[in-house]
């Protein structure tokens, strides 16, 4: 069954209503989106280079806990390159696990020891593993050990030493003044059981401070006999300790006590194979024995495991395999082919970062995740301190900066320090490639040299070809063609030619005529001159080549020039200063940053703080982004024009992205216009003007003209003056071609999206140049007459822009303001709405004088209330400009409105609204309805009028146009009068209408006297109505 039209349209409408539905859903998707991604960015925050603890158990959890569990198993080794993540893989087992009584000891070596003393440093190794493992142990659990860290003694302990001191005190000093003192007589007197409880009171003030401080004694001595001396005989009970042991050998069993007795179970060595000594780890695995050992043989029942976390290099396959109980591998978490996911993911809250393709190729050079994170955090503190926006930099150049000072920080030091391999490289290589290019020059020359002198001897040269191979001359090994140059000059002379086997004497002549044929030499001798000269054509074309790049080098940057250098002249100049790099696994990586201009000459912007000097902030931008050849903001507020006008050569003048607002208005402010025609020719050169150019407008080339016109528009307006003067006196065509366009809406869009007044603006500087006559404006007119897409006159259109922004005028100077009058006088301006001058009455004034303005009503209203200073009704505006007790205030106006009368009428009656009524004095009606406009516009005025007419004969052509009298009859505005009344008698009896009959019955009053003296007068008019 079909569907009905009726069910299709609803059909439809679900349909469309649907996709409304979905537009929105989506509209509000990417919102949403575009909110999470916002918030995300402001999210950002740092990174601690710390191993971060896993919420989720890891693969290697099952290996631990079969090496922890397995009382077998006391030494394990967690292997790995460094930064793949072995402390993190341990201690987020600890703390899944809650494991405790563990020792970390961490003594990374972080510089070079390849020149120390062996055994100095491992013993400063030994010194800070017992520091490390000491200051974890609680010291009250070993309290036998002789290494102590100094503690502040608790308050606790501190009020027991106070109170056990006081006490026995005392009781010393009872005892000592027993005799003396008086309660001890007393107690004399006392009874045998109070003597008693006297006696034991104070021998417990003498025996409880006593018994607290032997036993604080005894439980901390370290007392030992060393040795013993009767009557110069000596016993010696210390050990012999031997010059040569480490503090480890030493104290071995000081350790084994500290271990033991601190209930330690599990002991992290971390960063020990840095060192790459193995001694430190074979006294280790030792000192895991003793320990062991001990526990078992004083029966504490806790094993010791020893988890040392190491580089897989360290020991060989089979000693790797006999030293350690365990071996755990991990696989590193970031390496070269996937650091840059990992970097995309921590710049991901950062609202400035690189681009994706400077992310992927320097994460190429990145297998460590601390030095990711490092990197993030100081491109983070870098981004927010550097002057990134105020200096316009580069945000790529500043993360390989922060790169480079992670990767290789003695380069970058260097590099700060205005020295070493990358500030040699980015110095020399203009240097060097301008020596390059001088080399080839005077090769090219070398080589159009040799061919002109080539050319001069070819026939000797065309001769030593012809000649056959086993032809020789006697006597000489010169080549042939020295021996024909100088056989040339003694033609007669005879040699002896070996010919094969057979030897021949010949003059000159004789010789030529037997091997030379001469047409033959003529013809090859002509082709070898063309193809030298063809060559050197070439040769100077490529010397002209090499010059325009030599020139060019003081403009390029040091990317550009590296990528112009071959490949084998670039190695060299890199090798001169390879020996400055103290890392030389990292050459590759500085390279790359060099060749790919992320390091380049500008590096000094992105390593220091901006500070205001004798150039600013903005000053530095544009000097900067002059010097890269980088396209500049035209409008950049420049601090110091003219210092960076004194640093600037002819040569930078010239450069493309030489243009700047405050550069150009110094120049202008001081005259030096020799600087303003070197910009002005390289701005023509870059703009492209041709028939039809707006079309195209939107090009690389007029780019350039956009920039330009923008500067135009924030020029002060005595510079704008200035320079509109100078372009139309240096570069008129230019000037042109320029408003020519502003005339097409697709330019005039674009020119308008950059300024809404700058069109006026050099339009008003163009009306003030002094000199202007008719003539000029003539030479506009005919210049665009010309051009064939632009329709005559094209002048008239500049007024057109110029009569629809009255406000124009606002801009003059008033010293402009006479030569401004004069000229738009000459050039026949005519504002559209002076309304908008309103508050400029010298401007209106004067516009009414020399009828710079549109006549419309609008515009004469707007003059009447000027001149008269109150608001005029509109019907009765005409008689207020053509009555005579106006002293002649409104002549201007009324000489207008007289030389265009029919015109600004007929405007002026279609312009009635509802409201109002016309009510101008009789004679302005008469003026009206005898003018020349058209007949259905006086019809209108009279059906709108109020004022009564006294006179009808007044009224030109009623005859003709019976219908003006007859609205006039209808609308009672004519004065019932005897004179009206046989006015329209005279009339032909056929154009009488209804309108007059009823307007006489409307009027007449038998008893009025008025109206018996017109029936007297006009009694036929009352004989025909009657009959």
């Amino acid at each position: 069954m079909q569907d009905t039209e009726e069910d299709k349209t609803i059909n439809t409408n679900n349909d469309e209503e649907q996709k409304q539905i979905d537009t929105n859903s989506n509209k509000e998707e990417k919102l949403t989106n575009i909110n999470n991604e916002k918030e995300e960015k402001n999210n950002f925050k740092f990174h601690k280079l710390i191993p971060e603890i896993l919420e989720e158990k890891s693969p290697y959890n099952e290996a631990l806990d079969y090496a922890l569990k397995n009382e077998d198993i006391k030494n394990i080794a967690i292997s790995g390159i460094y930064g793949s993540g072995k402390t993190t893989i341990w201690e987020s087992y600890v703390r899944q696990n809650n494991l405790e009584n563990i020792i970390t000891i961490s003594l990374g070596n972080y510089k070079d020891i390849s020149k120390e003393n062996e055994s100095v440093v491992e013993n400063r190794v030994e010194k800070q593993l017992i520091n490390q493992i000491l200051v974890q142990i609680n010291q009250d659990s070993i309290p036998l050990s002789k290494y102590k860290f100094k503690i502040n003694n608790s308050e606790e302990n501190v009020f027991l030493n106070t109170i056990n001191t006081v006490l026995l005190i005392i009781g010393i000093f009872i005892w000592l003044s027993r005799k003396e003192l008086t309660i001890l007589n007393s107690i004399k007197n006392l009874d045998d059981d109070k003597k008693l409880l006297l006696m034991i009171i104070w021998g417990f003030i003498i025996a409880i401070p006593l018994f607290y401080f032997f036993n604080k004694f005894y439980s901390n001595s370290k007392f030992k006999l060393s040795k013993i001396n009767v009557k110069g005989t000596e016993a010696n009970f210390s050990e012999d300790k031997e010059n040569d042991e480490t503090i480890l050998d030493k104290d071995i069993k000081e350790l084994v006590y500290i271990l033991s007795n601190s209930k330690t179970k599990i002991v992290v060595f971390e960063d020990l194979d840095r060192y790459d000594n193995l001694d430190i780890f074979t006294k280790l695995r030792e000192l895991n024995f003793l320990v062991n050992k001990y526990n078992k043989t004083y029966h504490l029942k806790h094993t010791v495991k020893f988890i040392y976390m190491i580089k897989d290099e360290l020991f060989d396959a089979k000693t790797r395999t006999k030293f350690f109980d365990f071996i755990i591998p991990i696989i590193p978490v970031i390496n070269s082919s996937n650091s840059e996911n990992m970097l995309l993911q921590l710049l991901k809250h950062i609202d400035k970062k690189p681009s994706d393709d400077v992310i992927f190729k320097i994460s190429l050079y990145i297998d460590d995740m601390r030095l990711l994170k490092n990197i993030v955090n100081e491109f983070k503190i870098y981004s927010n301190i550097i002057s990134i926006d105020e200096l316009e930099l580069n945000i790529d150049k500043l993360f390989a900066i922060i790169v480079l000072k992670n990767v290789c920080p003695k380069e970058f030091d260097d590099l700060q320090k205005n020295q070493g391999y990358i500030y040699e490289i980015l110095n020399k290589t203009k240097e060097y490639y301008t020596l390059f290019l001088k080399n080839k020059i005077n090769d090219k020359e070398k080589r159009i040299n040799t061919l002109n002198n080539e050319i001069e001897f070819d026939e000797f040269e065309l001769i030593s070809l012809m000649l056959p191979s086993d032809v020789r001359c006697i006597r000489t090994d010169e080549p042939w063609v020295d021996i024909l140059k100088k056989w040339y000059e003694d033609k007669e002379d005879s040699k002896e030619i070996k010919d094969g086997d057979t030897n021949y004497k010949y003059n000159y002549y004789q010789f030529i005529e037997k091997y030379i044929k001469v047409k033959d030499s003529k013809e090859i001798s002509q082709k070898i001159k063309q193809d030298k000269e063809k060559e050197i054509e070439i040769l100077k074309i490529e010397k002209k080549e090499i010059n325009s790049k030599l020139e060019e080098i003081k403009l390029q940057a040091i990317k550009k020039i590296l990528s112009n250098i071959p490949y084998n002249e670039k190695e060299q100049i890199f090798n001169d200063y390879i020996e400055q790099i103290e890392n030389k696994n990292y050459l590759d990586f500085i390279n790359f940053l060099i060749l790919n201009g992320l390091v380049d000459e500008t590096y000094y912007y992105y390593k220091e703080i901006f500070y205001q000097g004798y150039l600013g902030k903005n000053d530095k931008i544009y000097l900067k982004n002059l010097l890269e050849g980088k396209p500049q903001d035209v409008l950049l507020e420049v601090e110091n024009p003219e210092n960076i006008v004194k640093r600037l050569n002819e040569n930078d003048f010239n450069r493309d992205n030489i243009l700047n607002k405050n550069i150009v208005e110094y120049c202008l402010e001081n005259n030096l216009n020799y600087i303003l025609n070197i910009i002005n020719k390289k701005l023509e050169e870059n703009c492209e003007f041709y028939d039809g150019w707006w079309v195209d407008f939107i090009t690389e080339k007029n780019y350039e003209l956009i920039k330009f016109i923008k500067l135009l528009n924030n020029l002060k307006a005595k510079n704008l003056k200035k320079y509109v003067n100078i372009l139309y006196n240096t570069l008129n065509e230019f000037l042109f071609n320029i408003l020519g366009g502003f005339d097409n809406s697709k330019v005039q869009d674009i020119y308008n999206s950059i300024s809404i007044n700058l069109y006026d603006d050099i339009l008003l500087n163009i009306y003030l140049i002094e000199d202007i006559t008719k003539n000029n404006f003539y030479k506009f007119y005919l210049y665009f007459k010309q051009s064939e897409n632009i329709e005559e006159p094209k002048l008239d259109k500049f007024n057109l822009y110029i009569e629809d922004n009255e406000n124009i005028i606002s801009r003059l100077e008033d010293e402009d303001i006479e030569n401004f009058y004069k000229n738009i006088k000459l050039a026949n301006v005519k504002f559209n709405d002076i309304q908008k001058l309103n508050d400029n009455k010298d401007a209106i004034l004067k516009l009414q004088e020399i009828k710079a303005y549109k006549l419309n009503l609008d515009n004469v209203k707007c003059i009447v209330k000027v001149i008269l200073g109150e608001d005029i009704e509109y019907g009765k505006l005409i008689s207020k400009i053509y009555i005579d007790d106006n002293d002649d205030k409104l002549q201007y106006v009324k000489e207008y409105i007289n030389e265009n009368f029919d015109n600004f009428i007929s405007l002026y009656i279609n312009s009635l609204d509802e409201e109002n009524k016309f009510a101008n004095e009789e004679n302005e009606v008469f003026m009206i309805l005898n003018s020349n406009i058209k007949y259905e516009l006086k019809v209108k005025y009279c059906e709108n009028n109020k004022t009564e007419i006294t006179d009808l004969s007044k009224i030109n052509n009623l005859k003709s146009e019976c219908d003006i009298s007859n609205c006039l009859f209808k609308n009672d505005k004519i004065q019932f009068n005897s004179q009206n009344i046989s006015t329209y008698w005279n009339l032909d009896k056929e154009y009488w209408g209804v309108e007059f009959v009823n307007f006489i019955n409307k009027n007449i009053i038998l008893t009025d006297n008025n109206s018996k003296d017109i029936l007297e007068n006009n009694i036929d008019v009352w004989n025909r109505l009657i009959n």
